[in-house]
């Protein structure tokens, strides 16, 4: 009813293109992220619709993630916290596994 009465929304105006990078390099920019995930031992109430909880204790577990901005190259790791003793030990794995692919990355400041 509306559009009759031209009364509706106006169209939308375009959009700017994106504004896409990627580093010329691999190891020059290594993304890093964290998602909580919620555990489950049985289906539960929502797909049942029952409304009963069986999953009481379950608990939580974070993916940790990292992907490199050139090569794409990504690891990802399951662990049981998100804290800044486990977000250490998760870059220190990064950096390991990333060195086994051949990759260094930039920026990085280890002890030795």
């Amino acid at each position: 009813m509306l559009k009759r009465h031209g009364l509706s929304r106006a169209e939308r105006a375009p959009r700017p293109p994106a504004n896409r990078y990627e580093y010329a390099a691999p190891g020059e920019l290594v993304h890093l992220d964290t998602k909580k995930l919620g555990r489950f031992w049985h289906i539960g109430k929502r797909v049942l619709g029952d409304g009963v909880q069986r999953n009481r204790r379950a608990g939580w577990q974070h993916a940790h993630v990292a992907v490199d901005d050139h090569s794409r190259w990504g690891l990802v790791e399951l662990r049981p916290r998100e804290d800044a003793e486990t977000c250490t030990a998760f870059l220190a794995s990064v950096i390991s596994a990333y060195t086994e692919q051949g990759i260094t990355i930039h920026g990085v400041m280890t002890d030795g």
